[in-house]
This record gives structure tokens, C-alpha cells and sequence, in this order.
């Protein structure tokens, strides 16, 4: 029977720093690539670039806490189960998949898949 993990005060900093720059800042730069790039004449070409620039970003500011993140992920953190972040990072998910419906044409000026709703 596991016990349950106590996150230390470090854990929690660095959990929250990692989810306050996905939700303050990627969350909303991804709304805001969504809807600059569904005014475009080439919404799905455009989205998927930025979507290669967000997942940039993403990497680039997951990488100074690799060590910590394989660490959490080899004793099962709660930290890295999927349904925690994501509960926890809803302004991301949002907006992230806001972006990838535009990246796949579902979303274009026009209305839902150009349906005009």
C-alpha cells in the first residue's frame, strides 16, 4: 500500500511557477494566436507555426526543472498526473485547444467548419 506524498513548500513554488507561466502567459497567448490567425488568408498553416512556437516556449521553460519533473515522475508525484495539471491549468487547456481547433480548420472567420455557427 503506498502512502500518500506530501509536497514540500520547493515542490509547491515550483509547481505553482510552472503553472501560473502556462496559464498567465501561455494560456493566454494561445487565445490570442487563435484568433489572430483564424483572420488569416492560411489559418491552418499559421496555427500549426504557432502552435510549434508555444510547444517551444513550453519546452524551453520546462527545461530548467527536468531534473525535478523526471524525479516527480519516477515516485508517481501527484504533481504529474495528467487529470491534476489539467484541473489546475484549465486557462492552457482552454486556450490550447482553441488554437489546435483553429490549427485543424474546425474553427476558420467564417464560422465552424465554415458552417457560419
Amino acid at each position: 500500500m503506498k502512502t500518500a506524498l506530501q509536497p514540500t513548500r520547493t515542490e509547491f513554488s515550483i509547481f505553482n511557477r510552472r503553472i501560473a507561466f502556462y496559464n498567465d502567459v501561455l494560456g493566454g497567448l494561445c487565445v490570442a494566436l487563435a484568433f489572430s490567425v483564424m483572420g488569416t488568408e492560411a489559418p491552418r498553416f499559421y496555427g500549426i507555426l504557432s502552435m510549434l512556437f508555444v510547444l517551444l516556449m513550453m519546452h524551453h521553460h520546462d527545461s530548467r526543472y527536468q531534473r525535478v519533473y523526471s524525479l516527480w515522475r519516477e515516485i508517481e508525484h501527484p504533481f504529474v498526473k495528467g487529470t491534476f495539471a489539467l484541473r489546475r491549468g484549465k486557462v492552457f487547456t482552454i486556450g490550447f485547444l482553441f488554437l489546435c481547433l483553429v490549427s485543424a480548420g474546425a474553427l476558420t472567420k467564417h464560422g465552424v467548419f465554415g458552417f457560419g455557427f
